[in-house]
């Protein structure tokens, strides 16, 4: 992880739109817990394509809890996007809580319930570091990153839904200069595809 929170060479000033995404940071926790009372609420409504699992490792560095939803079926291929949160803190007096945010498109190729699983997106990090600018300064400072991130791996999900079992290549990216580098990096999961009540004419 210490690679991760490395300074990037040279990084886009994203501090004001950033600031308002991390002030939310920790809603986004409580509203992905809130997805899955709300899925399970209506199983004997709707068909839904709401799926939660938590990663170790992978696209957050650490943990994250995620959400995806399907927005697009083409026969074997299904289409749509993941949102996760996760949150540490380390045991140091005065730093704060360290969040990671991955964001994805995700894309899914079925073979009945074995998928090959495709993602492209970030990683945005708001984590706390000791400054040592000058000797009146040695306090703890807010810094952000937006890392690229893309997912590649498996992941075992029935037609009707169930239980999820990902294993990922999630590798993170950084703009680096001159030639930009990567960081190799995995992750393991467990989830719940919430079971619909009508299953889709096409096997995917």
């Amino acid at each position: 992880m210490h690679a991760i929170r490395r300074h990037c060479a040279s990084r886009v000033d994203f501090e004001v739109m950033l600031n308002k995404i991390i002030g939310v940071a920790g809603r986004l926790k409580l509203f992905l817990l809130a997805a899955v009372f709300i899925g399970a609420a209506h199983l004997s409504h709707a068909q839904s394509k709401l799926s939660t699992y938590l990663e170790l490792a992978g696209s957050a560095g650490i943990y994250s809890l995620n959400a995806d939803y399907i927005m697009i079926e083409l026969d074997k291929i299904r289409v749509g996007g993941r949102l996760g949160i996760g949150m540490f803190k380390e045991g140091y007096e005065g730093s704060g809580m360290d969040i990671y945010m991955p964001v994805s498109a995700i894309a899914l190729y079925a073979f009945e319930a074995h998928n090959i699983e495709i993602g492209i997106g970030f990683n945005l990090i708001s984590y706390s570091i000791r400054s040592v600018v000058d000797a009146e300064d040695r306090g703890f400072k807010r810094k952000t990153e937006l890392l690229g991130n893309y997912v590649v791996g498996y992941r075992y999900q029935e037609t009707e839904g169930g239980l999820i079992f990902r294993v990922s290549y999630t590798p993170f990216f950084y703009n680096d200069e001159p030639f930009g580098r990567y960081e190799h990096w995995g992750g393991i999961s467990v989830g719940y595809a919430f079971k619909s009540n009508k299953t889709s004419a096409a096997s995917y």
